[in-house]
């Protein structure tokens, strides 16, 4: 199946990280932004960050969203990030100035729920 693209599933995560590192490098973004969570974006089973969104939501830093995907593998979190950082052809744009081959970022973490 090496050449069979398959869903990433969690691994996408990573590859949000390199994408927010990107955009603060060049200056569209900084790790002290602030990224909302609202109880609206909280769909998922696994959602770790749900116990510090409020009930009018939360503003959290792009820099602690990013360490909630990379040691916790929270899933609002992944999604606030794609939605800050422009979407997925955002984030496939950063990857590409990057280098990364073989990687191709379709839909956030609902979409990716939803092919499970």
């Amino acid at each position: 199946n090496g050449d069979t693209p398959m869903p990433q599933q969690s691994t996408f995560k990573a590859w949000l990280a390199v994408a927010a590192a990107d955009a603060v490098e060049r200056g569209e973004a900084s790790w002290e932004d602030e990224v909302r969570i609202e109880r609206a974006h909280l769909l998922f089973p696994y959602q770790p960050i749900a116990e510090e969104v409020g009930p009018e939501g939360s503003a959290f830093t792009l820099a602690h969203l990013v360490e909630q995907v990379l040691l916790v593998s929270d899933n609002p979190s992944a999604d606030a990030i794609l939605r800050h950082l422009g979407g997925t052809e955002a984030v496939q744009a950063a990857l590409e100035r990057r280098g990364v081959e073989g990687v191709r970022i379709t839909t956030n973490e609902e979409g990716l729920h939803a092919l499970a």
